[in-house]
């Protein structure tokens, strides 16, 4: 009986201990702490470009007036087709064009101001065409063909 009443006493100790030890974390404590909440930050997601390296070409595209109501007058521009994946003030790309007459690409600038350059281009964050002047006002591009390429860097 006493051999009985020894066993019974080694196999609740054996429970016990084990169940207690199942409980205690690495610090000995029977708790063990939620993991943090995740952080949120004012930063915008970091976005991987899918248009980096790529190219894009507006074949055709024609020479045309515009009036500008503030500086009343004509512009001579061309314009691209909206594409709104392509466009955007976040967005660096590089633009070059080319005549019809010609076999050379220019270089476009981004703005005219001190362009030493004979195209610049302008666009607005809510317009998704991509416009582009001569810095010379030159009537005689109107109705001719152009072609407009756009890189990504």
């Amino acid at each position: 009986m006493r051999l009985q009443l020894l066993s019974y006493a080694i196999i609740l100790f054996i429970i016990v201990t084990s169940c207690h030890k199942e409980l205690e974390n690495k610090n000995g404590y029977g708790y063990t702490a939620p993991p943090p909440p995740p952080r949120t930050s004012n930063l915008p997601p970091i976005i991987i470009d899918s248009l980096s390296g790529r190219t894009f070409q507006f074949d055709s595209l024609t020479w045309n007036t515009a009036y500008d109501d503030a500086m009343e007058r004509d512009f001579t521009l061309v314009t691209t087709p909206p594409r709104p994946d392509l466009f955007s003030i976040y967005r660096q790309f590089e633009v070059s064009l080319k005549l019809e007459t010609s076999t050379d690409w220019f270089y476009v600038q981004r703005n005219y101001i001190y362009s030493p350059h004979d195209f610049y281009y302008w666009y607005y964050s809510n317009l998704t065409t991509l416009r582009i002047l001569p810095n010379n006002e030159t009537p005689d591009l109107v109705g001719k063909k152009v072609t407009v390429r756009v890189k990504f860097p």
